[in-house]
């Protein structure tokens, strides 16, 4: 059997105390089996890990969002904004995307949807609230008489896919939110309407699951908005095409809305 070095070292080290005549208060015996008999000593300093050195942390760069809010300080329509969102280079996530994604629907209308980050059928068409899912909320806000053509500004949350679908971080939504916050000043919404977690826990700054915020109606505003909107938080229809028993729950959300468009004058009532 080998021995470690640090075994055959404390056994020197007895032996030089036995020398000099003190007798040691455990005794080492090399013809014990470690791994029968665990030792029950403090490791040695030499035994500890080496500390892992932290991560350094990714440093925003200020001047790429600071570039993205002076862009859109003078753009006075959805359609300019599009096309210097187009044009924008200040965002890494425009280099491995394929398309921008920046809006859909009526840029008049008063009921704006804000969606997630686009996926891979989204980034495809170019716009936000595509393929299968895109087609569940249509049919969603139909059922209480709402549609795209006319009374629904859907709005992207990110203009570019991040690899992955992973979560933007903290640089990616600090360049790009400009962006949104500009859309949302130049439509002037009266209910703003957010589709899954993602969307909605960064528009309200919350880490609460989709599934505690569904069902509530929060407060939205930013600074320079100068008015509070209503926003109301949906389960995704993407999440929904997977559980159809959740979809009561967006009924009755549904219906939250469809009354507040009414009281708001929005739509007219039955």
């Amino acid at each position: 059997m080998q021995w470690s070095s640090e075994e055959l070292a404390l056994k020197s080290l007895q032996d030089w105390w036995i020398d000099a005549g003190v007798a040691p208060d455990h005794p080492v015996s090399l013809k014990a089996n470690p791994a029968a008999q665990p030792s029950t000593r403090a490791p040695l300093p030499t035994e500890k890990a080496a500390p892992t050195a932290p991560k350094a942390p990714r440093r925003l760069r200020t001047d790429q969002a600071l570039e993205a809010q002076k862009l859109v300080a003078g753009v006075t329509s959805t359609a300019e904004l599009k096309d210097v969102i187009s044009g924008f280079k200040g965002c890494d996530l425009r280099q491995s995307a394929r398309s921008t994604v920046v809006y859909d629907g009526n840029p008049q209308a008063k009921i704006m949807i804000i969606c997630g980050t686009p996926d891979t059928d989204e980034e495809k068409a170019g716009l936000p609230a595509a393929g299968a899912p895109g087609l569940l909320l249509d049919k969603m806000f139909a059922s209480i008489g709402l549609n795209r053509e006319t009374s629904l500004y859907i709005a992207s949350l990110m203009p570019w896919r991040v690899p992955g679908d992973r979560v933007p971080d903290e640089l990616e939504w600090s360049i790009c939110k400009p962006f949104l916050m500009r859309q949302i000043e130049l439509v002037a919404p009266k209910i703003i309407i957010t589709i899954g977690k993602v969307a909605s826990q960064t528009l309200l700054s919350k880490r609460d699951n989709i599934a505690k915020l569904r069902g509530e109606t929060f407060s939205y505003t930013h600074e320079g908005l100068g008015t509070n909107i209503p926003l109301i938080p949906l389960l995704a229809p993407s999440y929904l095409l997977n559980r159809s028993a959740e979809k009561a729950k967006t009924w009755a959300d549904l219906q939250i809305i469809e009354k507040l468009a009414q009281d708001l004058g929005l739509t007219q009532k039955p």
